[in-house]
Protein backbone atom coordinates (compact mmCIF):
# COMPACT_ATOMS: atom_id res chain seq x y z
CA UNK A 1 0.00 0.00 0.00
CA UNK A 2 1.44 3.19 -1.13
CA UNK A 3 1.83 6.06 1.68
CA UNK A 4 -0.83 8.32 -0.36
CA UNK A 5 -3.50 5.44 -0.04
CA UNK A 6 -2.64 5.44 4.03
CA UNK A 7 -3.13 8.75 4.12
CA UNK A 8 -6.72 9.19 2.74
CA UNK A 9 -9.69 8.47 4.47
CA UNK A 10 -11.26 4.60 3.45
CA UNK A 11 -14.51 5.33 1.05
CA UNK A 12 -17.33 2.72 0.55
CA UNK A 13 -18.38 1.63 -2.93
CA UNK A 14 -21.00 3.78 -4.29
CA UNK A 15 -22.55 0.75 -5.70
CA UNK A 16 -25.03 -0.26 -3.20
CA UNK A 17 -24.37 -4.27 -3.88
CA UNK A 18 -20.62 -3.87 -3.45
CA UNK A 19 -21.48 -1.92 -0.17
CA UNK A 20 -23.31 -5.01 0.98
CA UNK A 21 -20.32 -6.66 -0.06
CA UNK A 22 -17.72 -5.09 1.85
CA UNK A 23 -20.14 -5.19 4.82
CA UNK A 24 -20.23 -9.18 4.83
CA UNK A 25 -16.85 -9.29 4.69
CA UNK A 26 -14.95 -10.73 8.17
CA UNK A 27 -12.70 -8.43 9.99
CA UNK A 28 -9.53 -10.20 8.35
CA UNK A 29 -10.91 -10.51 4.99
CA UNK A 30 -12.07 -6.91 5.33
CA UNK A 31 -8.11 -6.24 6.37
CA UNK A 32 -6.85 -7.98 3.43
CA UNK A 33 -8.86 -5.98 1.09
CA UNK A 34 -8.04 -2.77 2.30
CA UNK A 35 -4.52 -3.60 3.52
CA UNK A 36 -4.99 -2.76 6.66
CA UNK A 37 -2.15 -5.11 8.10
CA UNK A 38 0.82 -4.30 5.72
CA UNK A 39 3.77 -3.20 7.41
CA UNK A 40 1.61 -3.19 10.83
CA UNK A 41 1.39 -5.76 13.29
CA UNK A 42 -0.12 -4.70 16.80
CA UNK A 43 0.14 -7.01 19.97
CA UNK A 44 -4.00 -7.45 19.07
CA UNK A 45 -4.39 -8.03 15.73
CA UNK A 46 -7.60 -9.59 16.18
CA UNK A 47 -9.51 -6.69 17.58
CA UNK A 48 -7.15 -4.23 15.52
CA UNK A 49 -9.25 -5.74 12.73
CA UNK A 50 -12.02 -5.27 14.37
CA UNK A 51 -11.38 -1.73 15.19
CA UNK A 52 -10.78 -0.65 11.30
CA UNK A 53 -13.49 -2.65 10.13
CA UNK A 54 -16.60 -2.20 12.51
CA UNK A 55 -15.29 1.50 13.80
CA UNK A 56 -13.75 3.65 11.15
CA UNK A 57 -14.69 1.83 7.67
CA UNK A 58 -18.36 1.08 8.30
CA UNK A 59 -19.17 4.44 10.13
CA UNK A 60 -21.05 5.50 7.18
CA UNK A 61 -23.68 2.88 7.40
CA UNK A 62 -23.20 3.06 11.42
CA UNK A 63 -22.78 5.41 14.33
CA UNK A 64 -19.68 4.94 15.92
CA UNK A 65 -17.87 6.75 18.62
CA UNK A 66 -14.77 7.58 16.87
CA UNK A 67 -14.50 9.99 13.66
CA UNK A 68 -13.51 8.93 10.02
CA UNK A 69 -10.06 8.68 9.58
CA UNK A 70 -7.38 7.54 8.04
CA UNK A 71 -5.55 4.34 7.76
CA UNK A 72 -2.57 5.83 9.41
CA UNK A 73 -4.55 7.73 11.73
CA UNK A 74 -6.30 4.62 12.80
CA UNK A 75 -3.64 2.37 12.95
CA UNK A 76 -2.05 5.25 15.79
CA UNK A 77 -4.86 5.38 17.98
CA UNK A 78 -4.98 1.59 17.31
CA UNK A 79 -1.32 1.78 19.14
CA UNK A 80 -2.10 4.16 22.09
CA UNK A 81 -5.35 1.88 22.90
CA UNK A 82 -2.82 -1.13 23.19
CA UNK A 83 -0.32 1.23 25.70
CA UNK A 84 -3.20 2.70 27.78
CA UNK A 85 -5.73 0.25 27.73
CA UNK A 86 -5.38 -3.13 26.50
CA UNK A 87 -1.57 -3.86 27.76
CA UNK A 88 -3.47 -2.70 31.68
CA UNK A 89 -7.00 -4.48 31.44
CA UNK A 90 -7.86 -7.66 30.82
CA UNK A 91 -11.24 -6.86 30.25
CA UNK A 92 -13.83 -4.00 29.54
CA UNK A 93 -17.50 -3.45 30.76
CA UNK A 94 -20.05 -1.77 29.32
CA UNK A 95 -23.64 -0.86 31.19
CA UNK A 96 -26.14 -0.93 28.51
CA UNK A 97 -29.30 -2.05 29.83
CA UNK A 98 -31.59 -3.80 27.60
CA UNK A 99 -34.48 -6.53 27.73
CA UNK A 100 -33.97 -9.80 29.43
CA UNK A 101 -30.37 -9.47 29.92
CA UNK A 102 -27.94 -7.97 32.86
CA UNK A 103 -27.44 -4.79 31.15
CA UNK A 104 -23.65 -5.54 31.86
CA UNK A 105 -21.26 -6.88 28.08
CA UNK A 106 -17.99 -7.13 27.76
CA UNK A 107 -16.92 -4.95 24.69
CA UNK A 108 -13.45 -5.99 23.06
CA UNK A 109 -11.93 -2.46 23.69
CA UNK A 110 -13.21 0.77 25.15
CA UNK A 111 -15.43 2.83 22.70
CA UNK A 112 -16.34 -0.43 20.26
CA UNK A 113 -19.48 -0.74 18.36
CA UNK A 114 -19.66 -4.16 19.18
CA UNK A 115 -21.38 -4.99 21.89
CA UNK A 116 -19.50 -7.97 23.13
CA UNK A 117 -20.68 -10.69 25.32
CA UNK A 118 -23.60 -10.37 27.93
CA UNK A 119 -21.96 -10.27 31.81
CA UNK A 120 -23.94 -12.09 34.93
CA UNK A 121 -24.25 -10.00 37.14
CA UNK A 122 -22.68 -11.47 40.01
CA UNK A 123 -19.50 -12.75 37.75
CA UNK A 124 -18.79 -9.16 36.95
CA UNK A 125 -18.19 -8.06 40.22
CA UNK A 126 -16.68 -11.20 41.50
CA UNK A 127 -12.85 -9.72 42.87
CA UNK A 128 -10.27 -11.64 40.73
CA UNK A 129 -6.44 -11.30 41.98
CA UNK A 130 -3.53 -10.86 39.44
CA UNK A 131 0.04 -13.00 40.67
CA UNK A 132 3.22 -11.19 39.96
CA UNK A 133 3.27 -14.89 37.02
CA UNK A 134 -0.01 -13.91 35.53
CA UNK A 135 -2.47 -16.42 36.71
CA UNK A 136 -5.01 -15.17 38.79
CA UNK A 137 -6.96 -16.80 41.45
CA UNK A 138 -10.94 -15.51 42.15
CA UNK A 139 -11.88 -14.90 45.38
CA UNK A 140 -14.50 -16.04 47.40
CA UNK A 141 -18.07 -14.34 47.53
CA UNK A 142 -18.64 -13.33 50.94
CA UNK A 143 -21.84 -14.37 52.36
CA UNK A 144 -24.57 -12.10 52.83
CA UNK A 145 -24.59 -12.26 56.93
CA UNK A 146 -20.94 -11.23 56.66
CA UNK A 147 -21.83 -7.43 56.58
CA UNK A 148 -24.42 -7.16 59.39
Amino acid sequence: MTDDRRDTIWRPSSDRAQRVKELSLSPVEFAAVTGANIDFSPAHPDKWMLFWKTDICEKDEFHTRFPRLSLREAQRVWIGMEEHFLSKYDNFLRVWPEWCSSGIWSPPYPGSRVAGGMVDYHAAFTPTLRAADGSCRTLSRPSAHTFR
